[in-house]
């Protein structure tokens, strides 16, 4: 569907509407969304995906609302504007809902980050006052939504707030904002009862918070300290990093919900635990904490990263110590979002499994200093070998693969040494200790 309004640099707010194959969209907004939709460099990230996918997906933004209405978008505009008449189809500025639908496929709407400084309830909530009050706001909401649901042939799209800088609000107020937010997110289109197939969520403002409740450095419930555009002044417009963090994001959720696909990706992984093994065959078990709250799905897979010391990692992230040195316990989302997380560990204390076996050793070992020959002595196969010192540090893993063996062990230095012998199953079958 071609789209007849004109471009505007910088804006924030995003409207997006639905065709078929080709499907038009368009942003409207103000300086906060101008920020994700430039340096984010949306356009472009759209553009790369057109050309990977043979679609021709296309996104407009649009300064909105303008003169001749103030310079405002929050809750109360948009009801004001599209519910209440104010709006004109003559004046792309102040263009009506209706109109929007007719023009483009998906619509994006946002508010600007004032929108966050929300007041304390009075007692006569009205879905017509402009008063920014969590009760005003879930007025004026349901009736964006029950609009909304009177475009079905339409898809939108509405971001949750913008923070505000740690120095532009107080506790109260930015706990408000989270409470709208989290409504939001888990009640407004389920309140009812009914379902709401055309509306979707971009949750900007879980991108962007701080969510730790006693940060090292910001504060909860504000723009995260290092996506502030200035640390000393109260300016709430996140920075560089953060909108070109969102950027990719906010890009892949219009493309989503064009093509259908809804399911909320995994943005990071922590993992936490023991960071430390020190008994013989000890085990630590792994966590992985998924964000954001919302990701569809949740699941990762664990692996065992070995450095110097050498560990197993189950299904369920339970480390089993192996050798001394250090490893990495790493969960990767289930997802497809290729995210990881990784923790390292000190594994110490380790004796190699069969110290003190007796009975016939399969094999010679002949040296001249330089390499180690290994002769087999009866037919037995083999597939690894270790070296280890007298304290149970991994020195030294090599692979056997052909007869017979030859171990180059040239930076070995002279002394006493473990040498371990490890059937195809992983188990140590052979044990010798010797001089070098």
């Amino acid at each position: 569907m071609k789209n007849p309004a004109k471009s505007f640099p910088g804006v924030i707010l995003l409207a997006i509407c639905f065709a078929a194959t080709s499907q038009d969209a368009i942003f409207l907004h103000h300086s906060t969304g101008s920020g994700v939709y430039v340096e984010g460099k949306v356009a472009a990230w759209i553009t790369d995906y057109n050309t990977a996918h043979g679609t021709n997906h296309q996104v407009t933004d649009r300064l909105y609302p303008d003169t001749p209405y103030p310079w405002n978008n929050y809750p109360y505009d948009y009801w004001n504007l599209w519910i209440n008449g104010e709006c004109d189809n003559a004046d792309e500025d102040i263009e009506c809902l209706g109109s929007l639908c007719g023009a483009y496929d998906v619509i994006i709407y946002k508010h600007c980050f004032p929108g966050s400084a929300i007041l304390a309830n009075d007692e006569s909530p009205s879905v017509s006052s402009s008063k920014k009050t969590l009760a005003n706001y879930k007025l004026q909401y349901r009736a964006l939504r029950d609009l909304m649901d009177s475009y079905p042939n339409n898809k939108f799209i509405v971001w949750t707030l913008a923070p505000l800088h740690r120095l532009a609000t107080n506790a109260e107020s930015a706990a408000r904002a989270r409470q709208f937010v989290e409504w939001v997110k888990s009640e407004w289109l389920t309140e009812d009862g009914r379902e709401h197939p055309n509306i979707f969520i971009f949750d900007f403002y879980s991108y962007v918070v701080e969510s730790d409740p006693d940060p090292e450095i910001g504060v909860y419930n504000c723009l995260k300290y290092e996506y502030e555009y200035l640390h000393d002044v109260d300016d709430s417009h996140p920075n560089r990093t953060a909108n070109r963090y969102v950027g990719p994001f906010f890009a892949q959720f219009i493309v989503d919900v064009i093509e259908g696909d809804m399911a909320v990706k995994v943005t990071g992984i922590t993992v936490s635990g023991a960071t430390t093994i020190t008994s013989q065959g000890g085990t630590a078990q792994m966590s992985a904490s998924v964000v954001p709250d919302n990701a569809s799905n949740k699941a990762v897979t664990w692996s065992i990263q070995n450095g110097t010391g050498e560990a197993t990692i189950s299904t369920s992230g339970l480390v089993t110590a192996i050798a001394n040195g250090t490893v990495s316990a790493k969960a990767t989302a289930n997802d497809g979002s290729g995210i990881s997380g990784i923790l390292n560990l000190e594994i110490g204390e380790q004796v190699p499994t069969g110290i003190g076996q007796h009975g016939e050793v399969p094999f010679v070992v002949r040296t001249d200093g330089t390499e180690i020959h290994i002769e087999f002595t009866n037919t037995a196969i083999y597939d690894q070998i270790r070296f280890y010192d007298l304290r149970g540090n991994l020195l030294l893993t090599e692979k056997l693969s052909d007869t017979p063996y030859k171990v180059n062990i040239s930076a070995l230095p002279s002394g006493i040494y473990i040498m371990q012998l490890l059937s195809n199953t992983g188990k140590a079958e052979v044990v010798k200790v010797f001089r070098l």
